[in-house]
């Protein structure tokens, strides 16, 4: 959500909808602090998508099952 925010804010700068405001670039900004955080940021989503464990679907009610011939 970080990233798009960013990027529509970007995007309706470069269209004159929007004055510019000094907000970085996602992943290219001219301090370190900016791309530390963002980097960060992204870091913990990967993480926190690759240690999620997947839960199990139940087939839906009134679903015929398949039977193998």
């Amino acid at each position: 959500m970080l990233l798009a925010v960013q990027a529509l804010l970007h995007m309706s700068v470069v269209a004159n909808l929007l004055p510019g405001t000094g907000v970085p670039l996602p992943f290219i900004s001219y301090g370190g602090n900016s791309i530390i955080v963002t980097l960060c940021a992204v870091g913990l989503i990967v993480n926190v998508s690759r240690s999620a464990v997947p839960v199990p679907v139940s087939p839906r009610r009134g679903a015929r099952a398949h039977r193998a011939a």
